[in-house]
């Protein structure tokens, strides 16, 4: 089972940092998910898209994935909804999915779709 990576895309190192911070402290309340920092270099791809990833949370099934997956999903959403101006990206393996803000319907069933491939994975 691959692990799933969760970035904030920010420019500025203290913000993208302090909200890094929320994002883990939110999603280490999520039972069945064990959340840890990891080191990651900076592609000069993310550069040029404005944003850059400074850290990037790694989150490992603990529980049952079917059940987890949902509950990663919505937490990610509710923490995006207090902190509307943030960019994450959630990437497992070569996928990812990025969302800014608050998440559409759309953007909320592209996360569910990735998150889902970890059961196959």
């Amino acid at each position: 089972m691959a692990n799933i990576h969760i970035a904030i895309v920010e420019a500025d190192p203290l913000r993208a940092e302090r909200l890094t911070r929320g994002l883990k402290r939110a999603l280490d309340e999520v039972e069945g998910i064990a959340v840890g920092y990891v080191a990651t270099p900076v592609l000069d791809s993310e550069r040029a898209k404005g944003g850059v990833v400074h850290d990037v949370l790694e989150a490992a099934v603990v529980g049952a994935w079917p059940v987890a997956a949902p509950l990663l999903a919505e937490a990610v959403k509710a923490w995006l909804h207090r902190e509307p101006a943030a960019r994450v990206r959630i990437t497992l393996g070569w996928d990812h999915v990025e969302i800014e803000g608050e998440p559409t319907p759309e953007q909320t069933k592209l996360l569910l779709a990735l998150l889902e491939r970890q059961e196959e994975g």
